[in-house]
């Protein structure tokens, strides 16, 4: 019996239990069009159902309203906020009229009349109240914002102050730290409600919000691209918020292969199209360098390499050259060979201001460096400077590179 009422109260938990892993992703949809004291709005309802069926396609949650009245979006709102409390993910998509007033931004119900500036907090429902419900999410709290459109209430609108403002679109807005708000519209601008199914904004949006491994910045960026290049840069969303390191996506990255696909696929054929080993980009930089020093520098960073052989006798073949080029002939006294530099200097200052300061060696170093960070080097060539104020001492400016990797360009003057 009494294992009996065990088994009945942990079947009722895990009945309890189960939807809570459901609500991990909860949204609020909201869609205002069919205003009753100005003209109707044609694709707010059709935006707020295309996003709803594409958030459910992403495992959210989702509660839509179509046409709310002002007690309709806080009641939702109040109940949104109860459903996002603990969740990873909250978002808020909002397409209607929205409007700016004394500095704070707000969004209108269906119902508002808004005869005078007294009458917004009232009468519709501040982006403020927004922001704090889907802050209560773990990891992201998102707000949507298809609401900057041409506000016909601002005309009619009594104020009440000469410096209560009831300003053009949105103003900017300061989320919390764990939220992002998404303009159709940078502040103090509008959007275009369009000629289509759906607006401009709402139309990048469902392009993109469904794509594998978009992180949520970039999914954003891609948007504004996308709308800028459809209004001819007469509208551009504009993103508010901070969040951390952390990458987030709507739509995780796909799998790059299945699991049958690994167990079939040879080692060595997945082997082929991995990029080439450090060591291997090392020996690629300086392949046809005639620095013995290089040479010594890759078998004391790669030992174990394929190449070691052959950079040995790289080694053996560069200094046997410089024992046979050497002669006594050429060896002076250190007051000489400052004497010949100076004149040499003067020489040439006086045929051409074109100096060859560097050699094709000091290329070769500068590649290997970039292959050993693994820098993306652009394509570079090292060729002659000009100018005809350089000292006689600028021969001895120089290239070189750290312990710890980083290239650095110096004057050394004697």
């Amino acid at each position: 019996m009494a294992w009996g009422r065990f088994t009945l109260i942990l079947s009722a938990f895990v009945l309890v239990a189960v939807p809570s892993f459901a609500a991990d992703r909860v949204a609020l949809v909201i869609g205002n069009g069919a205003y009753q004291r100005v003209p109707a709005l044609p694709n707010p309802s059709r935006d707020a159902a295309d996003i709803t069926r594409a958030l459910e396609r992403l495992d959210f949650k989702v509660t839509q309203l179509n046409n709310a009245t002002a007690a309709d979006m806080r009641k939702s709102l109040v109940e949104f906020g109860r459903a996002a409390e603990g969740s990873m993910i909250a978002v808020v998509f909002y397409a209607g009229h929205g409007m700016e007033a004394g500095g704070e931004n707000w969004l209108i119900p269906t119902d508002a009349a808004l005869r005078s500036d007294t009458d917004v907090e009232s009468e519709a429902v501040s982006l403020r109240s927004v922001n704090l419900q889907v802050s209560r999410a773990r990891q992201l709290g998102l707000i949507i914002l298809d609401a900057c459109r041409n506000n016909p209430f601002e005309a009619k609108m009594k104020r009440s102050l000469s410096t209560r403002a009831v300003a053009r679109g949105l103003a900017p807005t300061e989320p919390t730290d764990n939220v992002l708000i998404a303009y159709a519209a940078r502040d103090g601008t509008t959007a275009s409600d369009g000629d289509g199914r759906n607006s401009p904004f709402t139309t990048a949006l469902l392009r993109h919000i469904e794509t594998p491994g978009l992180e949520i910045s970039f999914l954003f960026r891609r948007v504004r691209d996308d709308v800028m290049t459809a209004t001819k840069r007469e509208q551009q969303p504009f993103v508010y918020g901070s969040l951390s390191k952390e990458e987030i996506y709507l739509k995780a990255p796909a799998a790059s292969a299945s699991p049958i696909a690994n167990v079939s696929t040879p080692p060595a054929l997945s082997q082929t199209t991995a990029a080439p080993a450090e060591d291997e980009q090392f020996w690629r930089a300086i392949g046809t360098s005639t620095v013995t020093g290089l040479y010594e520098e890759f078998l004391s960073r790669y030992p174990k390499s394929s190449h070691v052989a052959e950079a040995r006798e790289r080694i053996k073949d560069l200094k046997s050259k410089q024992v046979a080029a050497a002669s006594p002939t050429t060896v002076v006294s250190r007051s000489d060979k400052d004497t010949n530099i100076a004149k040499e200097d003067a020489d040439t200052d006086q045929k051409s201001p074109d100096r060859n300061l560097f050699t094709s060696e000091d290329s070769q170093r500068v590649a290997a460096v970039g292959a050993e960070q693994q820098f993306k080097m652009p394509p570079f060539t090292i060729a002659a400077t000009r100018g005809d104020a350089l000292s006689p001492y600028s021969r001895f400016i120089g290239v070189w590179s750290t312990k710890r990797g980083e290239m650095e360009r110096a004057a050394t003057k004697c």
